[in-house]
């Protein structure tokens, strides 16, 4: 698994309950999807880049944070060692519903304007500062500008595929 990609999923915060159940602050916007009885997951500690393979036996959401199990741990003593790691799966086992994608699938698309087809630069960034998005355009100019990831008023279209995106370019915007 040392080639692999994963895709990090939350944070685990603190022990809840006697059992070895932990809270876990979100990073997917499809928990109830990833995190099944009997999926396979690992915890990872930035600090020693250690990684821990896992089962998880529960899991319940609570909108912005859930309530995680893993098969094995199941005192608080368990699972606090791996407090502030974080939960991550295989990139490859993480299926999308159709018509999803992901933040990082937009980097290395190419941007053109909405109106007039030409040829602004290359998204080489998302960063998410805030709750809005933001895609790192590299203009042509070889200039950073910062496009809000909001669809149908900054993005008018994008297609993976084609490694495209189409960007209304309004006063001010670059």
């Amino acid at each position: 698994m040392e080639n692999e990609t994963y895709l990090r999923l939350g944070t685990l915060k603190k022990p809840f309950g006697l059992q070895g159940q932990v809270r876990c602050a979100s990073l997917t916007s499809f928990a109830s999807l990833r995190f099944v009885p009997g999926a396979k997951m690992t915890l990872y500690s930035e600090k020693t880049k250690e990684r821990k393979e896992v089962t998880v036996s529960s899991f319940r959401d609570n909108g912005n944070e859930f309530f995680l199990g893993f098969e094995g741990i199941d005192t608080i003593e368990g699972i606090e060692p791996y407090l502030g790691w974080h939960v991550e799966m295989l990139k490859k086992d993480a299926i999308l519903p159709e018509g999803y994608y992901r933040l990082s699938d937009l980097i290395g698309l190419h941007a053109f304007d909405a109106q007039n087809g030409e040829s602004l630069g290359e998204i080489i960034d998302v960063v998410a500062y805030s709750k809005t998005p933001n895609l790192k355009l590299k203009e042509t100019n070889g200039k950073i500008a910062y496009v809000p990831f909001v669809m149908d008023t900054f993005v008018k279209s994008l297609d993976l595929e084609k490694k495209s995106i189409f960007i209304e370019v309004m006063p001010g915007l670059l």
